[in-house]
């Protein structure tokens, strides 16, 4: 399975190495040229303890590849993840502004099905805004899962340091993911 994982920063590039570690194929994808380039040359611009051998290991595998070209990313991928920054103000509400982006992105390039899960940290109610808004930009209206609403949630950034590699890689052993 292709996997597409928006974001390259902190938490889409912890997710896109976690994934590929688990066997899957992942395009870590971001409209940042500079970062994409500098990660294609094994250059990982986050210091997260295992991290850097984490991406060196799955790309040398040929598991994870790096892409500025977000509509190839999602066309390949069944599965994509929606890990942007959403760093708020002063009042504490999360900026969206990314997640609309990718999101708009991600209408505008699907050709067929696709699982869109959020990996940033969002309110409460975001996948209900995030399949209209999605739908709005289809010829077809996006199919509604039957468990959505009793099965909404979030996976909760781990920022504390020196522990997302580990924590991303504990994962299967902690919970059962679907997909």
């Amino acid at each position: 399975m292709h996997v597409a994982v928006m974001g390259a920063g902190y938490v889409g590039l912890v997710t896109a190495g976690g994934l590929a570690d688990l066997g899957l194929m992942v395009t870590s994808a971001d409209i940042n040229q500079e970062r994409i380039q500098r990660l294609g040359e094994g250059k990982v611009p986050i210091f997260e303890p295992g991290l850097e051998e984490l991406v060196r290991r799955n790309t040398q595998a040929g598991r994870l590849s790096f892409s500025a070209d977000i509509q190839s990313a999602v066309r390949n991928s069944l599965v994509i993840f929606i890990a942007v920054g959403t760093n708020g103000g002063l009042n504490g509400e999360p900026d969206l502004s990314q997640i609309w982006s990718v999101a708009d992105s991600i209408a505008d390039s699907m050709e067929d099905y696709k699982v869109i899960v959020t990996k940033s940290t969002v309110p409460v109610g975001t996948a209900a805004q995030l399949r209209e808004r999605i739908s709005s930009r289809l010829e077809r209206p996006v199919e509604r899962c039957r468990n959505e609403g009793r099965h909404e949630q979030h996976d909760v950034d781990d920022r504390n340091a020196a522990r997302a590699a580990r924590h991303h890689r504990a994962l299967p052993r902690r919970r059962g993911v679907g997909l």
